[in-house]
């Protein structure tokens, strides 16, 4: 456990990629840009798009998954499989470092959102030390518990898929 502690991101770029997150994470403000200036049949369309992409790719996971059973260490096996050590490498940190990209920008939209409420006002937009503060604790908790296992891993991603599907059902509903 400690040699593979060695080979992973420490805690200076952990906490570099969620500051950079946070701070840089302005685009996460599109659906508000969007209701102002778009109709709600555009915005339906858009997110249909993104609902068949999604799916998509989902599909292509699970087909790949049925298909070669051997490899079970995902992206990466696949691309390793198919491009090399190299191939392999690079489709690992690209998705390692989307994941990183999108968790500090849902936490940014979440403190965001604590922001609204006066009690917590603190937060501002999501971009105040204390919720890049409060952001670094929630993700290191995170990962804390997906360190312990796969099966804690699981239940959490499910809990984090319900958490981020809600608020876009409920932009949608509200669009409309």
């Amino acid at each position: 456990m400690k040699q593979d502690v060695k080979n992973k991101v420490g805690l200076g770029g952990l906490t570099g990629l969620i500051i950079g997150g946070t701070i840089g994470s302005g685009i996460f403000a599109l659906p508000a840009t969007l209701t102002a200036g778009a109709n709600p049949e555009g915005i339906l369309i858009g997110w249909a798009i993104v609902a068949v992409g999604m799916f998509s790719l989902a599909g292509v996971y699970r087909n790949l998954t049925l298909q070669q059973p051997d490899i079970d260490d995902g992206i990466y096996g696949w691309s390793k499989r198919l491009f090399g050590d190299l191939g392999g490498f690079i489709a690992n940190y690209g998705h390692g470092i989307g994941d990183a990209v999108g968790n500090a920008s849902y936490l940014t939209v979440m403190f965001s959102a604590f922001g609204g409420f006066s009690i917590f006002a603190f937060f501002g937009s999501g971009t105040t030390w204390p919720a890049v503060i409060a952001a670094s604790i929630l993700l290191w908790i995170i990962t804390a518990l997906v360190m312990r296992g796969i099966h804690t891993s699981t239940g959490m991603n499910n809990i984090t898929t319900v958490a981020k599907v809600i608020p876009i059902a409920m932009f949608i509903i509200l669009a409309i």
